[in-house]
C-alpha cells in the first residue's frame, strides 16, 4: 500500500466536513471570499409551547408530536412515539398553496386535481386526458378564469369556492401581472386570504416566529423589498405584527414545491408545521399533497425523541452541489451523517489521488451537465462514452471515475436507459445493476426509480433470451434474482407512495410488471 495513502476511516467526520465545506464556501458563485458565511438563525417558536400546542392540535396527526430545540438548527419537529417505516405522520391544511410553475393550464387552482396525471387517487393508471376532481368527477376540463386568465379550475364549484376564499382579491392583480413569480403569487394569495378573514388570528400570530431570514446569496434577495412594497400598495393590509416584506421572506424560505411521481411540481405549499422540519441530506420523512392537504410520511423507522427531517435540495445531486445550494438558498451548512461520510471519502480521495477539490467540483459540474443532456443527445452511445472518458481523465488519468462517487452511479442509470432503447438488454441490465449498487440513498422515489430501471432491463433481457435459457443452469438463479428485485421494488414503492396506503399506485405498477413477467416470459416467480 502507498505509505502516503489516507484511510477515510482515520479522518474525523467533523474535520472532513469543515474542510470540504470551506471549499464549498469558495465555490458559491456570489460568495464574498473574504468573509465566512453568516448562518441564518432558525425560528425559536419552541420557546412558546402554548403556540406549539395550538399548531399541533390543529393537525390531523397519526402520532404524537412535539416542537423542541433542535441540534440541527433552531426549532425542530420531534416524534413522541415509535413511527414505522412508510407510515403516515400527519395531514395538514397549509397556510397557503398555489399551482406549480408551468402547471396552470392542467391543474385546478382550488382542488389541485391534474388532468394529465399518471395515476388516479385509487392507484390505477388514469386514461389519457382524464382526471378526477374532489367531487369524484372524471374527464373534467380545466378552464381559466375569464377575468384574470391566470388561474384555472376543473369545475364551477371549485371556481366559486376559490373566489370566496381568495381569488376575489387576487384576480385583478393577477390580470395586471400574469407572469408574477410563484413566490409573489403566493404572497398575493396569502394577503387575499388574510383580507377575507380566511386565516385565523392564531396562525397569523405564529407567522413571525417561523424562520424567514433570507441570506445575502439567495436568488430572490434583490427583489424582496420592491415586491413587498408593491404588494403593500395593492392590498393595503391592516395587520401590525409583521411587515409584508417579512411575510414574503417566510414564504420564500418555507414554501415547498410538491412533486408527484412521474410529473413536475404540481403544487407549492407553505405549511406552518412542515416548515419546522429541519433539513437532512439523509431525511427520515417526505411530504406530498392529496388534494388541498399536505401529508407527511416516514422514510425510515423513528423512535421516541427522534427529530423528523426533510430534504430541502435535490438528493440526486452530489455533496458539493448540495452544499452550494443549501448555502446560497438556505444559508445553511448540512452536517448530517450522509454529508459527513461523503466529505471523508472525497477528502481522502483528493489527498490520495492528488487533485484539488475546487477543480474536482468544476469537472463534476461538467459531468453533471453531460449526464443531463445524454438522453436528448443525437450522439451514439460509443461517442458519448468517449466524451465521458475524456472528462474522467481530467481528474483520474489512470483509472475510471469511482462508481460510488457522484454522478457516476446515476450516469449508469442513464446508459441503462439508452441501451434499453437500443435493444441491448444485456448491457442495459449491467449498467442498471451498477447504478443500483452505487446508490447510497436507498429509500424514497429515487431508489424506486433505480429499481424500476433495473427490473425493466432484466425483464427485457429474459424475454429476449427465453428460448436460449430454457436448459441453462443459470436460469433459475436469474429468476430468483428478478423476483428479489421485484419484491424490493414492491416494498419500497408502497412505502414511498403518495396515494392509498393499502393499495398504492406504485404497488399496482409493480404487480403489473410481475404479472407480465410471469405470463409473457415464463420467468415470474411465486
Amino acid at each position: 500500500m502507498d505509505p502516503n495513502y489516507i484511510d477515510p476511516r482515520n479522518l474525523t467526520a467533523h474535520g472532513a466536513v469543515h474542510e470540504v465545506q470551506s471549499h464549498i464556501q469558495q465555490l458559491s458563485e456570489n460568495l464574498d471570499l473574504a468573509a465566512p458565511i453568516k448562518l441564518a438563525a432558525r425560528g425559536g417558536i419552541f420557546e412558546d409551547q402554548d403556540q406549539c400546542q395550538w399548531l399541533l392540535r390543529n393537525l390531523d396527526a397519526v402520532v404524537a408530536l412535539e416542537i423542541l430545540p433542535s441540534e440541527i438548527h433552531g426549532s425542530g419537529l420531534f416524534t413522541k412515539q415509535v413511527i414505522p417505516e412508510g407510515a403516515e405522520i400527519f395531514r395538514s391544511t397549509p397556510l397557503v398553496s398555489i399551482v406549480g410553475v408551468g402547471q396552470d393550464a392542467t391543474v385546478c387552482d382550488y382542488c389541485y386535481a391534474s388532468s394529465p396525471g399518471m395515476f388516479a387517487p385509487d392507484g390505477n393508471f388514469r386514461d389519457l386526458g382524464s382526471g378526477i376532481d374532489i367531487h369524484g368527477n372524471s374527464n373534467f376540463e380545466i378552464k381559466r378564469c375569464v377575468q384574470c386568465g391566470v388561474c384555472a379550475y376543473c369545475s364551477e364549484d371549485c371556481r366559486i369556492m376559490a373566489w370566496a376564499k381568495y381569488h376575489s382579491y387576487e384576480c385583478e392583480v393577477l390580470r395586471i401581472h400574469p407572469y408574477a413569480h410563484s413566490w409573489t403569487r403566493m404572497l398575493y394569495r396569502l394577503l387575499s386570504k388574510q383580507k377575507l378573514d380566511h386565516i385565523s388570528d392564531q396562525a397569523w400570530a405564529i407567522l413571525p416566529q417561523i424562520w424567514g431570514l433570507v441570506g445575502e446569496r439567495h436568488p430572490a434577495v434583490s427583489t424582496i423589498t420592491e415586491t413587498a412594497l408593491y404588494a403593500q400598495t395593492l392590498f393595503q393590509p391592516t395587520f401590525t405584527n409583521i411587515s409584508v416584506e417579512l411575510v414574503l421572506c417566510r414564504i420564500i424560505m418555507n414554501a415547498m414545491p410538491i412533486h408527484t411521481p412521474g410529473e413536475d411540481s404540481r403544487v407549492s405549499m407553505f405549511d406552518l408545521v412542515a416548515s419546522l422540519a429541519n433539513h437532512s441530506c439523509d431525511p427520515n420523512a417526505f411530504v406530498f399533497h392529496e388534494g388541498r392537504q399536505l401529508r407527511m410520511r416516514s422514510l425510515k423507522p423513528l423512535n421516541p425523541g427522534d427529530e423528523i427531517t426533510l430534504s430541502y435540495v435535490n438528493l440526486r445531486a452530489g455533496m458539493i452541489p448540495r452544499g452550494i445550494a443549501l448555502r446560497n438558498s438556505n444559508s445553511f451548512v448540512c452536517r448530517c451523517d450522509r454529508c459527513e461520510k461523503e466529505s471523508k471519502y472525497l477528502l481522502s480521495l483528493a489527498r490520495n489521488e492528488g487533485f484539488d477539490i475546487k477543480q474536482f467540483a468544476k469537472v463534476e459540474s461538467e459531468f453533471d451537465e453531460f449526464k443531463k443532456g445524454a438522453c436528448n443527445s443525437n450522439d451514439t452511445i460509443n461517442k458519448m462514452k468517449a466524451s465521458l472518458a475524456n472528462l474522467t481523465r481530467t481528474m483520474f488519468p489512470t483509472r475510471p471515475w469511482p462508481l460510488n462517487l457522484y454522478p457516476m452511479g446515476s450516469m449508469q442509470i442513464v446508459f441503462a436507459a439508452l441501451y434499453t432503447n437500443s435493444d441491448c438488454h444485456d448491457t442495459a441490465a449491467i449498467h442498471s445493476l451498477k447504478g443500483c449498487l452505487a446508490e447510497t440513498f436507498r429509500s424514497g422515489h429515487i431508489w424506486v426509480n433505480h429499481l424500476h430501471t433495473l427490473l425493466t432491463a432484466l425483464r427485457a433481457l429474459m424475454l429476449e433470451e427465453e428460448i436460449a435459457w430454457v436448459n441453462s443452469p443459470g436460469t433459475q438463479v436469474l429468476r430468483d434474482y428478478f423476483n428479489g428485485v421485484l419484491d424490493e421494488l414492491l416494498v419500497q414503492s408502497r412505502k414511498a407512495t403518495v396515494y392509498s396506503v393499502a393499495r398504492s399506485g406504485g404497488g399496482r405498477v409493480c404487480d403489473e410488471v410481475h404479472d407480465g413477467a410471469g405470463k409473457n416470459a415464463s420467468v415470474g416467480g411465486d
